[in-house]
């Protein structure tokens, strides 16, 4: 059963991703495949040394991307899913997809999951949904050694509804539901119960169907459209009895989309910074059931005379990136 990490320009979490992998990873024998889009070449190589099991592939746009960032420039936005999708089509049949900004949080042991996968035909294993009970199903069907399975309870399960909903949003239906008391944008949010970008474990079969239509970008509804395709009782789902992964959000990848909370911090600036510290060997020790300390950053950010990155503009920033979550009822712990 293989691991993937997706991976870009933040080396000082990677490391923390595989270091947890290492410690939480019972009866692994997969292969564990970094794959980066833009990360400069002298983070990837001491990743590399520190880690000499990994495979690091990387994307189309690595080159570009990384020059860019080594000329402190924000890369052009292209998803490499493509890269993602033909990576994995040729792992395990049954693996675990990570993003680089998390990690394992308690130990897990690879041989059961595979089985249990296995012998009930899970598609998908949710590890993550950050305290969010609307993001995996209250409906138990089984309980496993490792897991509880469950029966998702959509809206709909036609895709061409689902379209027209959702989508498309065609002669204003989600108005009509919304007035009638059906509560689209929270219906809406059910169906990440049978859908996950990463941070889970999937059959390769489901995660091809899911992709089956990308072209370097990342279309969450077009994906989903896709999954509901598959038969309703072969589309079995199911989350680890805790959460066996947690997440930062202390940073974040770039600026656009969700990162870009109007806000006068300049978060690229802040990962450069970060990825120094961790490079010359002075990050704080690996905390895997926290995220980094606040008096980290305080004190990375003092160490340098930018103002665009003064402390209270991260905390404005990191306050308002955290409510973004708290707003779809995502419950932020660990924080420190």
């Amino acid at each position: 059963m293989d691991i993937f990490i997706k991976s870009f320009n933040r080396p000082f979490l990677l490391d923390k991703c595989l270091a947890s992998i290492k410690k939480f990873a019972k009866n692994f024998n997969g292969n564990i495949v970094v794959m980066d889009d833009g990360t400069p070449q002298k983070y990837l190589q001491k990743i590399q040394e520190k880690y000499s099991e990994i495979r690091i592939e990387k994307s189309d746009f690595y080159v570009e991307k990384s020059k860019a960032i080594e000329n402190d420039l924000a890369p052009e936005k292209n998803i490499p899913s493509v890269f993602w999708k033909e990576m994995i089509s040729k792992g395990s049949d049954y693996f675990v997809l990570i993003e680089d900004d998390c990690w394992f949080c308690e130990p897990i042991d690879f041989s059961i999951l595979e089985s249990e996968m296995k012998s009930n035909n899970l598609q998908l294993v949710k590890f993550l949904w950050m305290g969010n009970e609307m993001l995996i199903s209250n409906k138990i069907q089984k309980k496993t050694e490792l897991l509880i399975i469950t029966n998702p309870d959509l809206f709909t399960w036609n895709p061409f509804v689902f379209e027209l909903i959702y989508r498309k949003k065609t002669c204003k239906i989600d108005s009509i539901l919304n007035r009638l008391g059906v509560p689209i944008e929270n219906n809406l949010l059910q169906y990440y119960q049978i859908y996950a970008v990463a941070n889970a474990a999937f059959s390769k079969k489901y995660y091809l169907k899911a992709w089956q239509t990308t072209k370097n970008k990342v279309d969450e509804l077009a994906q989903i459209k896709q999954v509901i395709q598959i038969t309703k009782s072969e589309l079995n789902v199911a989350h680890s009895k805790s959460e066996f992964i947690r997440t930062s959000l202390k940073t974040t990848a770039s600026l656009q989309n969700k990162e870009n909370l109007k806000s006068d911090f300049n978060v690229y600036s802040l990962n450069k910074i970060l990825n120094e510290v961790w490079f010359n060997n002075q990050f704080e020790p690996f905390d895997f059931q926290n995220d980094i300390s606040n008096n980290f950053i305080e004190k990375v950010i003092s160490n340098t005379n930018l103002p665009s990155n003064t402390f209270e503009l991260w905390q404005d920033w990191y306050v308002t990136l955290k409510q973004s979550y708290k707003n779809i009822g995502c419950v932020i712990e660990n924080d420190r």
